[in-house]
């Protein structure tokens, strides 16, 4: 089963919240720590949220005849984190995403990790070595300094659709099994 902490069933949409994995119906939310099995599809769509436009990245992974449903703001750490893990090993291969958060000195951080044959790939850009992925840039929003990251956002989105994604059999996906939400918007800038 491709969700770990001895869950069970055919969920089909995982959020994240606060570095869990979260899934199932609002009156009976469940948590996971991971998901692991080989993604077969990224897609990106506009949705909104408490009246705001917000761009998701929805990521198909199937195990073992189930399919998941991760889904991810395309403006958040955790895609960022999930990226640029991904970056350096095979994304056709088997994976194990696992996200984080933390608040540290006041900021919330958040991540995903991401492991191949046991495995955690380090990140392919870093602050010190940004090789190709454009910078976040400094920009003024309503008065006050922000970081405007939809350069390394569209980067991405580019290699994320590059990729021919690995057919892989999976169970019928099954809208009842859980339902979409909206994860933590973060505004760490890696």
């Amino acid at each position: 089963m491709g969700l770990e902490n001895g869950t069970q069933g055919n969920t089909t949409y995982l959020n994240i919240k606060e570095g869990k994995l979260v899934y199932g119906p609002k009156d009976a939310k469940q948590t996971s720590d991971a998901v692991k099995g080989t993604i077969t599809k990224v897609e990106f769509v506009m949705e909104q949220y408490n009246g705001e436009d917000s761009e998701k990245a929805k990521i198909t992974i199937v195990d073992k005849g189930e399919r998941f449903l991760l889904q991810m703001n395309v403006d958040s750490g955790y895609f960022r984190g999930f990226c640029n893990a991904l970056r350096t090993g095979d994304p056709t291969a088997e994976v194990r995403v696992k996200p984080n958060y933390q608040v540290v000195d006041g900021k919330k951080k958040s991540t995903c990790f991401v492991e191949q044959n046991g495995k955690a790939l380090k990140h392919a850009f870093t602050r010190e070595n940004p090789g190709e992925l454009p910078p976040v840039e400094k920009v003024m929003f309503k008065g006050k300094e922000a970081f405007d990251g939809s350069k390394a956002m569209t980067y991405w989105k580019n290699w994320l659709n590059s990729i021919k994604w690995a057919e892989v059999a999976s169970a019928p996906v099954s809208e009842s099994a859980g339902f979409p939400g909206n994860e933590d918007h973060q505004d760490d800038p890696f």
